[in-house]
């Protein structure tokens, strides 16, 4: 480039130039077709003087080959024979293929194709998955970015529109300076559903995993697991924590994580049921922003996730009129929604046939279980809990009749529900000051269990919000001198009943926090908590709080906490002593729980001892029958770690518990 000034300047001048250059290279000439004289061999008439035009590629297109050499692409696809001397010949593929680099300015592309010829999930016993079948394009830029094809999507840093999802379909995203917006659009293969379990003494699984209607016949989508012990969440792996099998539902801890009578295991998962009928699908978009700055922040998220009643799954069989009327009748009870599991097969083709009997009277129809071949039904029991049924299982297929309500198990086939769910959420937070923030969320849901039917659906909307301010190191000073730090933070929160969100909706721990007992986790809740930390001294911080929780007219709980910590001292060990104290009262119930806690530990050159004790004290008053139970424990625990020792990390642990 070159400048010509219409004035002369003078020597001592000085001149600032400020421009901008395209992103690719300018060349001289621009041309669709280039001349070139011909040679001799290339003109019919002898005539090399002749100018003939020959067509060249624009040199825009050279610059894309330019990017394209720069791709690194990998990949390989693998032929199988299989064959057995008690199985037929069996052809097996894969495919995976990796692409990656730039393809243009400021523009990257991610790309993946694994498709193997098994229907088989991944292994669960290593911390990084490895899927079976995976097709994803992922194109990144400063302002735009996007990915079409299998991903999971997450939503976070919310209390109550939290969300994570595995999707086949397409996410979009739009950056600017202080705002994001996203969209997405796709399939999911499951559902999302959290199951609760108590750890069993010496027994570290596997722990199996039900489906929302306590179904055991279920798939988990690989590595949509979250597992938490005592509310900390676990890592996957045999080195780590525990593995799964995602194809029995079955999880197992390893020796690293030892699994008492006291644990208490949470596992949140997405899973496939044998028993699914109809395509989900997911619809969402979110916007985030700093419109005024630092000083003032919001954050929209608004989801829509359904049951597509037009794309079932099993394409040759669509729903009958029996069954649409199952559904229209049943309301939101997953257990109405039967129909007969009977199958009249002609004799000789079942293996069971139908009788009467005689009880109090009354003559009642039954299925009877004969021989393979000799029967005229062929029947479907489902398990519907202790109980509930007339029959109970004697093998894989043989089940006997005992009466009404003395089974667990009907001759019926369950028509799955069909649900839908819409959720919206606004968050708001505000800096009136560089130490003061107030914030707030507010959510709404719209449930509806069974799309088919108008019953029940006075319970279908809910709503949520969440109000709270914090201090943050603000300073106190006393006659010109600081005399510690303070923080404060204030939650008030309220829950509807009807109230649905989409993932998660209690934390890790809600029980054991509020001292409530398993049939009280509903979502209602009005609560209210203040916690305080001070500082004196850079090595001393106390802190304690106060909560306050009712559910519904009968629940009502209190917890105290306070904390005292010591660190950063040269002789002594890093101390922190927490009591806590938490009064429950449910209807006839009276609950006190105490817990204490002591921590001790010190790093001195490569070693590290540490010493922990923990204490609680749980008694519960039944008042209408005069009664007491409750447990109380001592634990004690000590550690000596030894790091980078002839090559290695050691650890030694004692542990004694009185019960």
């Amino acid at each position: 480039g070159k400048i010509w000034l219409n004035r002369q300047m003078p020597a001592s001048d000085s001149l600032r130039i400020i421009y901008q250059k395209y992103p690719f290279p300018l060349v001289a000439d621009y041309f669709h077709r280039e001349l070139q004289l011909a040679q001799p061999s290339d003109s019919a008439n002898g005539d090399s003087t002749a100018a003939i035009a020959r067509a060249v590629r624009p040199g825009f297109f050279d610059d894309l080959d330019s990017y394209q050499s720069n791709l690194q692409k990998s990949g390989s696809i693998v032929r199988g024979i299989e064959l057995g001397n008690n199985q037929d010949l069996t052809l097996n593929s894969g495919l995976n293929l990796q692409l990656s680099g730039q393809i243009a300015p400021d523009v990257e592309i991610l790309a993946a194709l694994t498709d193997e010829s098994t229907p088989i999930q991944p292994e669960g016993n290593t911390q990084t998955l490895r899927e079976v079948d995976k097709v994803f394009i992922k194109l990144t830029s400063p302002h735009l970015g996007g990915t079409l094809g299998d991903f999971n999507m997450q939503y976070r840093e919310s209390m109550f529109g939290n969300l994570q999802r595995k999707l086949q379909g397409i996410s979009a995203t739009h950056t600017a300076k202080t705002f994001e917006q996203q969209v997405t659009y796709g399939t999911s293969r499951g559902f999302f559903h959290s199951n609760r379990l108590l750890g069993q003494e010496g027994n570290q699984g596997p722990y199996l995993l039900n489906g929302r209607n306590g179904e055991r016949e279920i798939i988990v989508l690989a590595g949509t697991e979250r597992v938490y012990v005592d509310g900390i969440l676990q890592t996957r792996g045999e080195n780590n924590d525990y593995v799964i099998d995602y194809g029995l539902a079955q999880i197992t801890f390893t020796n690293k994580k030892l699994i008492t009578s006291e644990n208490r295991i949470e596992v949140d998962f997405e899973y496939t049921s044998a028993f699914q009928r109809y395509g989900k699908t997911f619809i969402g978009a979110s916007s985030t922003g700093k419109p005024l700055g630092k000083r003032f922040s919001y954050d929209v998220r608004a989801f829509r996730e359904w049951d597509d009643t037009n794309n079932l799954l099993e394409d040759d069989a669509p729903l009958s009129d029996v069954e649409t009327a199952a559904l229209a009748t049943a309301g939101d009870d997953p257990f109405a929604a039967a129909v007969s599991g009977a199958d009249s097969v002609g004799f000789g083709r079942g293996n069971y046939v139908k009788a009467d009997t005689l009880i109090n009277g009354q003559s009642l129809p039954y299925f009877r279980f004969v021989d393979e071949r000799n029967g005229n039904f062929l029947v479907r029991f489902t398990g519907v809990g202790a109980g509930n049924g007339d029959y109970s299982r004697v093998s894989l297929q043989n089940y006997r009749y005992v009466g009404p309500g003395r089974g667990s198990y009907l001759p019926v086939r369950l028509v799955p529900l069909a649900s839908e769910k819409n959720f919206a959420d606004v968050g708001m937070n505000w800096r009136v000051t560089d130490n003061f923030s107030v914030n707030g969320e507010f959510a709404i849901s719209s449930f509806d269990q069974n799309i088919f039917s108008d019953i029940d659906d006075g319970d279908n909307e809910g709503g949520a919000f969440q109000l709270a301010s914090t201090l943050r190191d603000s300073t106190f000073r006393m006659f010109g001198k600081s005399i510690g730090g303070l923080n404060l933070s204030l939650q008030w929160q309220r829950q509807d009943s009807a109230f649905a969100p989409l993932d998660r909706p209690l934390q890790p721990e809600y029980a054991y926090k509020w001292n409530l007992g398993q049939n009280q986790l509903t979502t209602e809740e009005t609560s209210l908590e203040l916690n305080g930390a001070y500082q004196p001294k850079r090595w001393l911080e106390l802190s304690g709080g106060y909560g306050n929780i009712e559910k519904g007219a009968s629940v009502n709980s209190v917890r105290w906490n306070s904390q005292a910590r010591v660190y950063r001292r040269p002789i002594l060990p890093d101390i922190t002593v927490r009591a806590e104290n938490v009064r429950s009262e449910t209807g006839n119930f009276d609950s006190d729980w105490q817990r204490q806690n002591v921590n001790l530990i010190k790093n001195i050159g490569s070693t590290t001892p540490q010493y922990r004790f923990q204490r609680e004290d749980r008694a519960v008053d039944n008042l209408s029958q005069s009664q007491r139970t409750g447990f109380l424990f001592d634990d004690h625990l000590g550690k000596f770690s030894l790091r980078k020792f002839a090559g290695l990390d050691w650890d030694a642990l004692a542990q004694y518990r009185v019960d």
